[in-house]
């Protein structure tokens, strides 16, 4: 019965479930252990070797995103349509494999315009290998979900993620430096590659490659809009670490990555739980406009009760995570950290709006979104980073949040049928402040500036969960909701 309901598809209600558990634990278990990972990266390279390391990363992933041309999401929508469409898989693995060596030569090129030290140069290269294998495992990941199986892919994932953690451990313990390091993550990624492939051909699909102008120019036309709010998403992500790269400010970049990695680790909460809530959304938009509005508000107090004590637990103990985590030399990224964890908490807040534009048939408001979160990110990070450096970077990420939060609040407001405020969810932000507040200086009592981190948080989490359901069921929202 269990086994059942985990690895086949029974019914709609069952594998929204099933896929939406694998899909989390994949999720789980990948992210954590590569941030894992990069922690072990941080402390081997030091700042400068990483803040190199990070330059490169995110320039590659740019130019891979803008070279993707939006195909993952529009793969996965056409292979849904059936059999029909899958006889095209042939002609989309061979496209892919075009535009990623296209990428790669664009980026060898480029790689000697944007930096004169060769050992940057070659982390590009090696880099721009690993961003290109890791893209392709996408290509596989758009048929399994086109098949509703979500399974597969989680062990994609997670055999990735365990390969790519056993050699980079590996390597960083035996021959510790920036290319070996960079190497290391080439060759992981294509043994995963390669353990996956045999996987899928064997039990998914037979891996075969056809040239067919035809099909490329059909999924092009269809897939560019899309590729255009995903070049717009990752300018707003990389382009502070580009420009601090660019301008060689490789020790403040390393500082400044420290802190942005740990705020990727933090937003992944938020991914999950927009996972959960996506397919329901869906559902519910063709159902009921009333049971849609009921299942948004869980979905933004959800993302209001875990942002708030997020960013007042993370700002008062910054000055302990990031030493904790990092090690010394990392003071700087204590400041960093404390502006970008309110980015954090935006992001969580963004979710629940971007979700329901996107639900609502409005992706055309989110590229729109996208694409002034870039531009306003690129003008303020152009004017800052060169007299603030990692400081300027951290007031651009909050004020390029400020616009994405405002922008997508007012066309969800505007061009759907939710209701975005309420009194239950403004009750809901003031019941979860005040928690926050009584957590903090209750932790403070009992480990004082000198305790141990884990015990502050696990004390932290505690506190705030007993004082938010005490409250919580002690509150009659019958008058609110």
């Amino acid at each position: 019965m269990i086994k059942n309901f985990f690895f086949k598809n029974i019914g709609i209600r069952q594998m929204v479930i099933k896929n939406a558990f694998w899909l989390g634990v994949a999720e789980v278990v990948s992210r954590l252990v590569e941030f894992a990972l990069i922690i072990q990266v941080v402390r081997v390279l030091g700042v400068a070797e990483f803040g190199k390391f990070t330059f490169a990363l995110a320039f590659v992933s740019v130019v891979a995103v803008i070279f993707d041309l939006g195909l993952f999401n529009t793969i996965t929508r056409e292979l849904s349509y059936g059999s029909a469409a899958e006889k095209d898989y042939p002609a989309i693995l061979s496209l892919k494999l075009v535009l990623n060596v296209t990428t790669f030569v664009f980026i060898v090129g480029v790689s000697f315009l944007v930096t004169g030290d060769s050992g940057s140069r070659l982390a590009f290269w090696m880099m721009g290998i690993f961003v290109l294998v890791n893209d392709f495992f996408s290509v596989l990941y758009a048929f399994i979900r086109a098949r509703q199986k979500m399974e597969f892919e989680a062990a994609a994932k997670i055999i990735r993620s365990l390969v790519l953690a056993g050699v980079v451990s590996w390597v960083i313990a035996r021959f510790p430096s920036l290319g070996n390091i960079s190497l290391g993550y080439v060759i992981a990624n294509a043994v995963a590659l390669a353990v996956v492939l045999l996987l899928f051909h064997v039990n998914v699909q037979h891996v075969v490659l056809r040239f067919h102008t035809g099909t490329w120019k059909k999924l092009l036309a269809i897939s560019w809009p899309l590729g255009l709010a995903a070049v717009f998403g990752a300018t707003v992500i990389s382009a502070d670490s580009i420009m601090m790269g660019y301008l060689g400010q490789t020790t403040e970049n390393g500082w400044y990555n420290a802190a942005q990695k740990l705020i990727s680790a933090i937003v992944i909460v938020a991914t999950l739980i927009s996972m959960s809530f996506y397919p329901l959304l869906s559902r519910l938009f063709h159902e009921s406009k009333e049971l849609l509005q009921r299942a948004w508000n869980y979905y933004m107090e959800a993302m209001i009760i875990l942002a708030v004590p997020v960013v007042t637990g993370g700002f008062f103990l910054a000055p302990r995570i990031i030493p904790f985590i990092f090690g010394d030399g990392f003071e700087p990224s204590i400041v960093v950290f404390r502006v970008l964890i309110f980015v954090a908490g935006m992001s969580f807040i963004c979710y629940p709006y971007i979700t329901i534009l996107i639900v609502s048939r409005q992706q055309a408001k989110y590229v729109w979104v996208n694409m002034a979160g870039a531009v306003v990110s690129v003008m303020l990070n152009a004017v800052l980073i060169p007299r603030y450096s990692l400081y300027g970077a951290s007031a651009a990420a909050i004020a390029t949040y400020v616009v994405l939060l405002v922008l997508s609040a007012g066309f969800s407001r505007r061009f759907t049928s939710v209701a975005i405020f309420n009194a239950r969810i403004f009750n809901i932000f003031l019941l979860s402040a005040a928690a926050s507040f009584a957590m903090v200086l209750l932790v403070y009592q009992l480990i004082g500036f000198g305790g141990n981190i884990v015990m502050g948080i696990v004390s932290g989490v505690v506190i705030y969960a007993v004082i938010l359901l005490t409250a919580y069921r002690n509150i009659s929202w019958s008058k609110v909701s």
